[in-house]
């Protein structure tokens, strides 16, 4: 019906079932004496990032403290997001092919090819697979891969918040890599991190790299010229600018910090950063879009301060930036709880860019807390 209250009562309805449902993904607390609705750390990310409820609960479910890069990787691809991906019948041979040159095992999903095949998990793996391998698709699968990759760092920055939320540092690490992953179409850990310069990927180029003692774009940026030039000899000229403009784009940052190394237990400390990056004076005050060849969106370059207790694998604060020519910022945090010297660890993660991270070694005095009861006793 269309009545006034029959439309009052199916909106109450569909309020009350879909505030039940945001409840029991634990997205919103709801109080039912108050008629009050709160949202939950889970339910502002998903807002923030304008993904799914479910797909947030589902990291929260599945991420665990020493999940890595093959288990983020495996979470992602099943999100809810993916489950519009388009599903096309007689695609099997190409995809088994396809799968059969790539370096992680495919998820389970169903008794056979065709209902695997027919998995978006199992698609989205797949594609992200083939763009960090760099494979040539046909041109319906490199559609479908250009639409995963616009959906996925959305939701790869949402898991470093899920991750961060529940203290886990290797999840939250795991999670920055394969961003960069995505944005630079490498593997990390298994491809030189030289292959991120366009024209430097092909295999001759990289055995030359590889006998140059070559291994980083830093390394790049640092050869003499003559060296430079047998290494990129045989490139256009246009090739070689490129070259250059990758090289001369890719982030040099200098990093300055200093920390009240004596600090109470539970109180909260400040680590106050100076970031400076190497920058031609010619150049525009701010750097342009990230530059990556296989990544067919424009997009800011962005980085994480992370702060963590390495021994126990325990986030203590995180915190995204953007680094422009400089920077001065402040990332708090709760100190550790035992009595002693500390030894943490800062970490600097790129969004964008491999092998451009940074470590840092942080180390607190804790002492025990002061009693404000003995303090005021004393003023008395």
């Amino acid at each position: 019906g269309t009545s006034h209250q029959q439309l009052s009562d199916y909106l109450s309805e569909l309020i009350e079932s879909t505030l039940g449902d945001l409840s029991a993904a634990k997205c919103v607390t709801v109080d039912e004496e108050d008629v009050d609705v709160t949202p939950t750390n889970l339910g502002m990310i998903a807002a923030y990032y304008q993904i799914s409820y479910l797909t947030v609960e589902m990291f929260a479910l599945s991420l665990a403290p020493k999940t890595k890069l093959r288990g983020v990787l495996d979470i992602v691809s099943a999100a809810d997001e993916f489950d519009a991906l388009p599903i096309r019948h007689r695609e099997g041979g190409v995809l088994a092919r396809i799968a059969s040159r790539l370096p992680v095992p495919l998820p389970k999903a169903g008794d056979g090819e065709d209902s695997r095949w027919a998995s978006p998990r199992v698609r989205t793996h797949l594609l992200l697979q083939a763009h960090f391998s760099r494979l040539a698709l046909p041109a319906d699968l490199a559609a479908d891969q250009a639409w995963v990759l616009a959906s996925v760092l959305p939701l790869l920055q949402a898991m470093v918040d899920v991750a961060s939320s529940m203290g886990w540092l290797a999840p939250a690490l795991a999670a920055m890599e394969l961003s960069q992953m995505a944005v630079q179409a490498v593997w990390e850990g298994r491809d030189p991190l030289v292959k991120q310069v366009p024209h430097l990927a092909g295999e001759k180029r990289i055995e030359m790299c590889k006998q140059m003692g070559v291994e980083t774009v830093f390394d790049v940026m640092d050869m003499e010229d003559d060296d430079r030039s047998r290494l990129l000899d045989g490139l256009a000229p246009g090739q070689v600018a490129e070259v250059a403009e990758y090289v001369n784009r890719y982030p040099n940052i200098e990093v300055s910090f200093n920390v009240d190394e004596n600090v109470e237990v539970g109180s909260s400390v400040a680590v106050r950063l100076e970031l400076d990056r190497e920058w031609d004076e010619d150049e525009e005050d701010v750097p342009g879009d990230v530059k990556a060849p296989f990544f067919s969106y424009s997009r800011a370059e962005g980085w994480w301060i992370v702060i963590a207790e390495p021994g126990a694998q325990t986030l203590l604060a995180v915190k995204r930036i953007a680094v422009g020519r400089h920077l001065a910022t402040t990332l708090e945090f709760a100190a550790p709880e035992k009595v002693g010297n500390a030894k943490l660890k800062m970490f600097l993660m790129c969004d964008a860019y491999l092998g451009c991270d940074q470590e840092f070694d942080v180390e607190l005095n804790v002492l025990p807390a002061t009693d404000e009861d003995d303090d005021d006793d004393e003023e008395l």
